[in-house]
């Protein structure tokens, strides 16, 4: 039965891979951009509305001086509740997740066709740790695989509490106006 699984989610990778935006993606991209747009809440799983332009990220890169350093720059991610323009509430078929450290890496051309297959690829981080652990003479621990991050049936969605932010901060936000308005 994964076999099929991972037949089909590779099938469904090279489609989306060919698949264009539809003149509502390009609709509602114009919202955005003429700010009408409050949010994109989207069952997909195909990214279309990344590919048109709309930011499906929940935190924003930001550079951040070091305090101990201020020389030095580091990445530093804030959650900003007006940044994402498009939520995925079943994730995306654009990366893939490992079912055992969770690690994510590219839905790449390759791993597409590992899946077609139906053979899970296993998790590249999980296997340099077991070569690593061999090396150096400990036992071998179990191997992750990659599977698509994407939210199956009965799942928690991995980014959920984010996507509850944003929805209570823009309901918070709705209610205030409507108050204003009346």
């Amino acid at each position: 039965m994964v076999n099929v699984f991972y037949s089909f989610m590779g099938e469904l990778r090279t489609l989306i891979d060919r698949a264009t935006c539809t003149p509502t993606h390009a609709f509602i991209k114009q919202l955005d951009e003429h700010g009408k747009l409050l949010r994109c809440y989207t069952q997909n799983i195909d990214s279309l509305e990344k590919r048109v332009g709309l930011e499906t990220a929940f935190v924003q890169d930001e550079d951040a001086v070091d305090s101990a350093d201020s020389a030095s720059k580091r990445r530093k991610q804030t959650m900003d509740k007006k940044f994402t323009r498009a939520v995925q509430l079943h994730g995306d078929l654009d990366t893939l997740i490992c079912t055992i450290c969770h690690t994510k890496c590219p839905f790449s051309h390759k791993l597409a066709l590992e899946f077609r297959e139906g053979t899970p690829p296993p998790c590249p981080r999980c296997k340099e740790i077991e070569v690593i652990r061999g090396i150096v003479g400990k036992r071998s621990q179990t191997t992750g695989v990659l599977r698509p991050d994407i939210v199956l049936y009965n799942e928690m969605h991995p980014q959920g509490v984010s996507a509850i932010k944003c929805l209570n901060y823009w309901m918070r936000l709705l209610r205030f106006t409507t108050r204003m308005l009346y």
